[in-house]
């Protein structure tokens, strides 16, 4: 993966895991979809906004994760995100979350722009595409 476009930093609660005590499989698209939308209120572009705005959503249309260790309530993690692909109406993301700095899983999702109207793709919204090319450069 290339280096990170966002970190999100996040501790695994006990509502996470399962009876084995570890986070359960489905719940670590939770936490990355909550790092997803940490990343698009950091560049100004919440899930609020993108309700409000009515007309688009951006559904997952593929997901995947290998888990390489367990995750346990208490552990803090950092979810970091990079946009591998970013194109006319779909994007890709790729995850890797971090514990003390070690790789435990890495996962993609793909994301596609669909008009609410119509329920067909469309093109990505000009803010979707900047909130995903990464915050504005410095001076």
């Amino acid at each position: 993966m290339s280096a990170p476009d966002f970190t999100h930093h996040v501790t695994v609660r006990l509502r996470e895991t399962d009876a084995a005590g570890v986070v359960f499989f489905a719940r670590y698209f939770d936490l990355l979809h909550t790092a997803f939308e940490a990343m698009l209120e950091a560049r100004g572009l919440g899930v609020g906004a993108i309700i409000a705005e009515g007309d688009y959503a951006l559904p997952i249309v593929h997901a995947e994760c290998d888990y390489g260790r367990p995750l346990r309530a208490g552990d803090a993690v950092a979810i970091h995100i990079a946009a591998e692909r970013v194109g006319k109406t779909s994007f890709t993301l790729r995850y890797t979350v971090e514990r003390g700095g070690a790789a435990v899983s890495r996962a993609k999702t793909v994301h596609v722009c669909v008009d609410l109207a119509t329920g067909r793709k469309r093109a990505l919204p000009e803010p979707v595409t900047a909130a995903l090319a990464g915050p504005p450069a410095g001076p």
